[in-house]
């Protein structure tokens, strides 16, 4: 059935052309619904039966000309554009795992960077709580993911929130603390800084 959907919308793509060439005026608004009838489709599956939320990621989709498989690129693109990040919030709290995927190179934390302080702040603190509820293959949480690429923004809001955490180990039995104390990955500013000395402060305590 899954084939035989993808091979429907797939055939959308000449009708929706040879549509726009014989009425241009009135094919265009045609075309249009049958592309959001076509995203809506591909989105289902992962967006469960929340009405309301497949319909704003429909919308943020199609605004951000993403399809398919590029979803999971959506919170790279609203970071890029300085989005409300009560959207992506949404977003990342129901796909939690786009926060480690790479666009260009970078996550939506590395990302966060170029971003005014007070905006950055907001959303890398946003961001590692929704990534702390996904545990990837090697068994690593957000506050392990924060600890390896040097965050300390994110390390020291998580284990504010609930310092349990930092007793969390990954799949290969390392602490959070061990992580972070880890020179592997991490820039030499980030190693020399008063928030990465904070950061290990607020592991041991």
């Amino acid at each position: 059935w899954r084939l035989k959907e993808e091979v429907v919308a797939s055939s959308l793509v000449p009708r929706i052309s040879r549509g726009l060439f014989s009425h241009p005026l009135v094919r265009l608004l045609d075309a249009t619904n049958v592309l959001k009838r076509w995203a809506e489709r591909r989105l289902e599956d992962a967006s469960g039966d929340d009405t309301m939320f497949n319909t704003m990621l429909v919308k943020a989709s199609l605004r951000f000309d993403l399809r398919g498989t590029d979803i999971q690129y959506l919170v790279h693109r609203m970071v890029e554009r300085k989005s409300v990040p009560a959207m992506m919030e949404k977003i990342v709290g129901r796909f939690p795992e786009t926060l480690s995927v790479r666009y260009n190179g970078s996550t939506p934390f590395d990302m966060t960077a170029a971003l005014e302080p007070t905006y950055r702040k907001l959303l890398v603190e946003m961001f590692a709580e929704a990534d702390m509820k996904h545990r990837d293959v090697n068994g690593e949480n957000g506050l392990h993911r924060a600890c390896r690429r040097g965050d300390c923004l994110a390390v020291k809001h998580l284990a504010r929130k609930d310092i349990t955490c930092v007793v969390d180990k990954t799949g290969a039995g390392e602490l959070p603390l061990f992580l972070l104390c880890s020179p592997e990955g991490k820039d030499e500013t980030v190693l020399r800084s008063a928030g990465y000395v904070e950061a290990i402060w607020y592991l041991l305590n």
